[in-house]
Formats: C-alpha cells, structure tokens, sequence
C-alpha cells in the first residue's frame, strides 16, 4: 500500500470517529456529569465514614487516606481511560442500544 492510500484511509477513518451527533454528544455529557457529581458528592461522606471504620485516626491520617483514595481514582482514571481507547481503536466500536 503506498504512503498516500495510507494516509487517505487513516484521515478517512478518523473523520468518521470524529464525528458526534447531538444525540452522542447528550449521553457522553450526560455520564461525564453523573460521573463527577458522584465523585464530588461522596467526597465529603469519606471522613465521617473513615471515622467510623477507624475512630483512632487523627485528622493528618484520614487526610492522608482521602489524598491516597482521591489519587488512587484518579490515577485509574489517567491509565483507564486511555487503555480502554486503545482497546476500543483495535477491537472496533460497536453499538450497544439506540
């Protein structure tokens, strides 16, 4: 296959990826919305929780434990995210409902 070809099919399946319809675009606004309003809305509960299961703890050690579950999240969220692209980039995307 020459470089050109290539890079016609490349650009030719990327402009299909790209393209989002309103209704996409609604759903993957929407998830993202639930997503982050679950975090932040569990955020606050961690240390009265964390005071339950632990009534020991002074507050630099529930501090701590949040820090260590806040980047626990997000460093799965950095490598997940991305590794589930690739994956979905290999295996094809497929529609699930509509």
């Amino acid at each position: 296959m020459s470089p050109t070809i290539a890079r016609e099919s490349i650009v030719s399946q990327s402009a299909e990826i790209a393209l989002l319809g309103p209704l996409q675009l609604a759903w993957l606004a929407a998830a993202v919305f639930v997503v982050s309003a679950g975090y932040g809305a569990l955020m606050p509960l961690l240390t009265s929780w964390l005071n339950q299961i632990e009534p020991d703890l002074t507050g630099a050690e529930i501090a701590r434990h949040i820090g260590l579950l806040s980047g626990a999240y997000t460093a799965g969220v950095l490598i997940g995210a991305p590794s589930w692209g690739v994956f979905s980039d290999k295996v094809g995307q497929v529609r699930i409902s509509y």
